[in-house]
């Protein structure tokens, strides 16, 4: 958390961005209830990853928090890297903010694994 420049963001603040922060609605996916909306998963996803900003944002207007790609994030309580929000190879359950993390070895990818990147203030 403490890093210079460009880094993954925190558990605690992926999530924070992906409930869509102050502005939360409390929604059961990123940016709304009904996951064809927002998000791209197993069964409207034609089989692969599809380019950011087609679905509907959430609150902060960030797009794909919820499905597209599994997003790797830090854990600063434990040694692995985490990932959370679903795929375009998964169902809508997996998509949901209440689901997950998944704990995986830093050095694990996969065809539908993906990261966004975080900068501290000031950097």
């Amino acid at each position: 958390a403490g890093a210079n420049g460009y880094r993954l963001p925190t558990n605690a603040e992926w999530e924070w961005a992906a409930r869509g922060g102050v502005e939360s609605r409390g929604y059961k996916f990123s940016g709304g209830d009904d996951l064809n909306k927002v998000g791209w998963f197993g069964e409207n996803s034609k089989g692969g990853t599809s380019p950011v900003g087609l679905k509907g944002p959430n609150e902060l207007d960030l797009y794909d928090m919820s499905g597209n790609v599994w997003e790797w994030y830090w854990d600063l309580h434990g040694s692995n890297r985490r990932i959370g929000s679903g795929s375009w190879l998964f169902g809508a359950v997996n998509s949901a903010l209440s689901f997950g993390p998944l704990s995986l070895s830093p050095g694990f990818s996969n065809e539908d694994f993906g990261l966004r990147l975080a900068r501290n203030s000031g950097d």
